[in-house]
């Protein structure tokens, strides 16, 4: 009973925690001043050092364990770029994902277009990171896109730029202050997306794991994202 309580809670947990952490991440984003250049670099500094600070921490072990598996040096030396979608420190494709996100905001622009134009790039994001998950699986032999779609991740951080681009959407179109003077319309609406991320997180679909690139049923693993993050977000 205890085993199968800790498995829905924890099921529960990951069908918005990393998505929720995409949305947050805008509310720390500065707008793009300067050069876009100077811009890219300030990320560098502030997400791909430290990634590599920390990935070198757990480089040594890891590769060893991996070694033992049977990966080869190649293989490991590739995991610690996350050159194929996996890491020699696991949480740390969090930093890389982020980066990439950065670096797409740059080249588009998207934090300073109007809320349509977030919408559609949005949508546009979640459809081609559907689509990239449909393929997962298939012979990616004689298709470019499928055989580096997992290279440094970017599969994953197209599906995450979808859950950042929501953050801005809700950065400016939802003033707290307002829904929480509305007690009970803020209840009802927490009770209703509660029972949607309990319904499309758990009952429609499987534990998922972005870092896995594994959403079970792609659209209740959206429903359930934004529903759980949005809960948190006005709880």
């Amino acid at each position: 009973m205890y085993d199968s309580r800790f498995s829905i809670f924890n099921q529960i947990i990951y069908s918005f925690h990393m998505p929720l952490s995409f949305i947050l991440s805008v509310y720390v984003q500065h707008e793009i001043r300067g050069t876009k250049r100077g811009y890219i670099n300030g990320k560098i500094r502030r997400i791909v050092y430290p990634y590599f600070a920390f990935t070198v921490l757990g480089a040594i072990p890891w590769g060893i364990y991996l070694y033992i598996k049977g990966n080869t040096i190649f293989d490991i030396i590739l995991n610690f770029f996350y050159v194929k979608g996996m890491t020699v420190n696991n949480p740390l494709w969090f930093l890389i994902v982020l980066f990439e996100i950065y670096i797409i905001c740059a080249v588009t622009d998207v934090v300073d277009k109007n809320m349509r134009f977030q919408t559609i790039i949005s949508i546009l994001a979640f459809t081609i990171g559907g689509n990239l998950y449909k393929l997962k699986g298939i012979d990616s032999e004689n298709c470019f896109i499928l055989r580096y779609q997992n290279l440094f991740g970017v599969n994953r951080a197209i599906v995450c730029f979808g859950f950042f681009v929501v953050g801005m959407l809700l950065k400016e179109s939802i003033e707290i202050e307002k829904v929480d003077n509305l007690k009970i319309k803020r209840i009802l609406l927490l009770i209703f997306l509660l029972i949607l991320n309990l319904l499309f997180g758990v009952s429609f679909n499987k534990k998922i794991s972005i870092f896995a690139f594994d959403f079970g049923n792609y659209i209740s693993f959206l429903i359930a994202a934004i529903s759980g993050s949005l809960a948190v977000i006005l709880g």
